[in-house]
């Protein structure tokens, strides 16, 4: 999976009422794909630790990056980003027509996924 890891990357994709409310309560509840999730002020604190490219120019791990053609929540440049900073053995595969959760590509994201982990994973 790809996505710029940094505060500003991060912050960019949620909303601004969430981002207010995790400042002011420390916290935001919110439903997302579904799904009911808790972001806290510690998470963004914890992602200004971190440059993902000096993580991943550092790294030796292999890296697989998947990306959705037409994710509209995190840009495909920032999957190119990870992919261009990786040092170790690494892939990259933007799928047609997928998005943000793979649900029109998932036939060919999951045999991909599978056959790297096969590769890399023993």
């Amino acid at each position: 999976m790809g996505g710029d890891s940094s505060t500003q990357g991060i912050e960019r994709i949620f909303d601004k009422k969430v981002l207010d409310d995790i400042k002011k309560k420390g916290k935001c509840t919110f439903t997302i794909f579904g799904k009911k999730v808790t972001m806290t002020k510690e998470f963004f604190e914890d992602a200004k630790k971190y440059a993902i490219s000096k993580t991943l120019s550092n790294s030796k791990k292999p890296l697989l990056v998947m990306h959705g053609e037409k994710d509209v929540i995190i840009p495909v440049s920032d999957a190119r980003k990870l992919y261009f900073y990786a040092s170790g053995p690494k892939d990259i595969k933007i799928m047609k027509g997928g998005d943000h959760m793979f649900k029109k590509s998932l036939d060919e994201a999951l045999p991909l996924a599978r056959n790297w982990f096969k590769k890399y994973l023993k």
